[in-house]
């Protein structure tokens, strides 16, 4: 029974600890070219990830002039935000012929 106890109250324990290192990240994005397609979000914890498009967080919102969204229950550390407007909405950044994007 005590050691029952003791794992209960260990998990209770670390799972407390996990739960305060865990944070919520506002963007506030304004200024789109126009209210056409999507704006995707992504969120990326190292340079590698955001080449391999491994995000630890992804949202696809209708395009708007402006609007907020919190990215909640993030661990504490350092990420990479990238945000870029789909402008018809293909679900990838359309560039030219030099790799410049086209789109929003």
């Amino acid at each position: 029974m005590k050691k029952s106890l003791l794992i209960i109250l260990t998990y209770l324990i670390s799972f407390s600890i996990i739960a305060e290192n865990l944070c919520t990240v506002s963007l506030r994005i304004e200024g789109t070219k126009n209210t056409q397609g999507y704006i995707q979000v992504g969120v990326y914890k190292s340079d590698t990830d955001f080449q391999r498009e491994n995000f630890i967080f992804k949202r696809r919102i209708p395009a708007k002039n402006e609007f907020e969204i919190a990215i909640e229950n993030i661990p504490e550390g350092e990420y990479g935000i990238a945000v870029y407007h789909d402008e018809n909405g293909n679900n990838r950044m359309d560039k030219n012929f030099i790799g410049i994007p086209v789109e929003g």
